[in-house]
């Protein structure tokens, strides 16, 4: 592939189902984290896109601290990137809107992901763990 977010990308373009999500392979989700996600956009129709608080964890899988998540604001996203990757969930209809991830960039190309899918949506803060993100 032609790196990450073409990778990514290409998931997308191949999955079916109607909410999607991607992981990176040092991340891990938390036990329930899928079903939680669901059973918001089973539940409460209007949300299109979500996250949820993440632990840092270390090589070994131990909790070192916690990422910075903070409730969904859309005037600090720029100056603040507090929406942790792993933990978001999205309904297939905002990429269909959004599009996809910039290929061209190698690093931050999810917090560019995040301004633009802001500019259409408001993101739903779910106050539960869902991910470890690996430092």
């Amino acid at each position: 592939d032609n790196g990450q977010a073409d990778a990514i990308n290409k998931g997308f373009r191949f999955a079916t189902g109607e909410i999607v999500s991607w992981i990176n392979s040092d991340d891990l989700y938390l036990p329930g984290a899928i079903c939680k996600a669901l059973d918001v956009f089973r539940s409460q129709n209007s949300i299109s896109i979500l996250y949820g608080k993440a632990h840092y964890i270390d090589e070994s899988s131990k909790i070192i601290g916690d990422y910075k998540t903070k409730p969904f604001d859309k005037k600090r996203l720029p100056y603040d990137c507090f929406i942790c990757q792993p933990t978001v969930f999205m309904r297939r209809e905002v990429l269909n809107r959004v599009g996809l991830l910039n290929s061209k960039l190698q690093c931050s190309l999810d917090y560019e992901f995040w301004m633009r899918i802001s500019r259409v949506y408001d993101f739903h803060f779910l106050n539960e763990y869902l991910a470890c993100s690996r430092m």
